[in-house]
């Protein structure tokens, strides 16, 4: 009776180190990074004064009270419609004034865009070659403003190409903070969020990305300077951005330490907990001390 005993918790524990030993090896291979997703103006677009100067002209010819840019760049955290419900009655939930408005400066908007207007930031285009042809990532663009402009801005400086998927707020269910846009195009694209990283210059692009969890970059380049508390890592120039996004794309784990990085998982043949570390890459059965989970897959 003895024997029999033995063998078999034997032959248990024998298959138990077998299958560690794999996982071992199996999760020690992060997941690469496949998507990298922008917002448009602010992020790759110096188009401020096109935005500006379209919004004072519609603002104008409805005998509406002028803006100052400090305004304008407040009410680009929101859609076109909210913004200019915003402007006129400090209301962005006063949707059917702002539909109207917002309407007149679409048509506007996207007829003023060329080279002089909704230019590249500089370094932009670069940047956006050589991380694909060192990466191999895919890109999409995701804006607040209507995807008759996301489309023009990124025609007009030849980069459409590059960007399989451009859907503005008109297109999704829901606008940013949402995660609606962002969640569509990895379904589109068939990659898992947290596979993808969203970059943009808004609290809302961040939010978005948290939501629907992934991993963001902020750039302060844009209308929006304090930004860093909706990020995972916030930039101030494109060197810098080329820098932290190319860590990201060679799967270093940015702004968590290795004891906010333990996931738990069910093993495939036991059925029981194990817990990965996804910055150290060790693995255990028994779940570690004083640990930060950061999300359970």
């Amino acid at each position: 009776m003895f024997s029999v005993l033995f063998l078999f918790v034997w032959f248990n524990l024998i298959d138990s180190s077998i299958g560690f030993s794999s996982l071992m090896m199996m999760n020690t291979e992060r997941n690469n990074i496949k998507g990298v997703f922008f917002d448009v103006d602010g992020t790759l677009s110096d188009s401020f004064k096109l935005g500006f100067d379209a919004t004072q002209a519609v603002l104008k010819n409805n005998d509406y009270k002028l803006i100052s840019e400090s305004d304008y760049h407040l009410g680009t955290k929101y859609t076109t419609p909210e913004r200019f419900a915003w402007h006129v009655t400090n209301d962005p939930t006063n949707i059917d004034i702002g539909k109207e408005l917002g309407q007149e400066f679409d048509e506007l908007y996207v007829k003023l865009v060329n080279l002089e207007t909704a230019a590249l930031y500089s370094g932009i285009n670069d940047m956006l070659i050589e991380t694909k042809q060192n990466h191999d990532v895919i890109y999409s663009a995701l804006s607040n403003a209507c995807t008759d402009y996301v489309k023009a801005v990124l025609k007009v400086n030849s980069i459409s190409n590059l960007f399989p998927i451009q859907l503005g707020a008109d297109n999704v269910k829901k606008s940013k903070p949402s995660p609606d846009g962002l969640l569509e195009i990895c379904n589109n694209l068939n990659i898992p969020p947290s596979a993808s990283i969203y970059i943009g210059d808004s609290p809302t692009d961040g939010q978005a990305a948290k939501a629907a969890k992934m991993k963001s970059i902020g750039v302060t380049w844009g209308s929006h300077k304090n930004i860093s508390e909706h990020f995972d890592i916030t930039v101030d120039n494109i060197n810098e951005l080329i820098q932290e996004l190319d860590k990201m794309l060679k799967n270093d784990i940015i702004g968590i330490s290795s004891n906010d990085a333990w996931t738990s998982h069910i093993h495939h043949k036991s059925g029981c907990e194990y817990w990965y570390n996804s910055i150290t890459g060790d693995t255990t059965w028994t779940k570690p001390n004083n640990l930060k989970q950061i999300e359970n897959k």
